[in-house]
């Protein structure tokens, strides 16, 4: 696994293109998320607690979109760091990073885009919760 010092250059430079790539794609997120959390509110002032609830759900599903970027982004940082390394494989390397990274990311309830979507909408979802454990219950 000997790279030159151009095949080296080359994957720094793929690897700043995909990180820039993916910074773009968690500016994108952050304003869904945000914008799931302005629907909420929405929902939430019409009572409509059903659909608050799905907003919820969605708020989810964006960040654990946002962790797998993050994952990736670490990844695509070591592989750079690392490209000019002699006798490493980059996609263990990649392997790794993303690995590492995810075993840093906490419950979803502890994100901070998650707990402002609660703050905002949590008399709406606690009444939700409270009426599907009296039917269920």
């Amino acid at each position: 696994l000997l790279r030159s010092k151009m095949q080296s250059a080359a994957i720094i430079r793929e690897m700043d293109s995909g990180i820039g790539r993916h910074k773009e794609l968690l500016q994108s997120l952050l304003v869904c998320v945000a914008g799931a959390v302005d629907v909420a509110e929405q929902l939430e002032v019409q009572g409509d607690t059903s659909r608050v609830a799905e907003m919820e759900f969605t708020v989810k599903a964006f960040l654990e979109m946002e962790g797998a970027i993050k994952a990736s982004m670490a990844g695509l940082n070591e592989v750079k760091r690392q490209a000019s390394v002699d006798g490493v494989s980059l996609e263990d390397v990649f392997d790794k990073a993303v690995d590492n990274e995810k075993k840093k990311q906490t419950d979803l309830t502890k994100h901070p885009k998650y707990k402002e979507f609660k703050e905002k909408v949590s008399p709406c979802l606690s009444c939700l919760h409270h009426l599907t454990a009296l039917t269920i219950g």
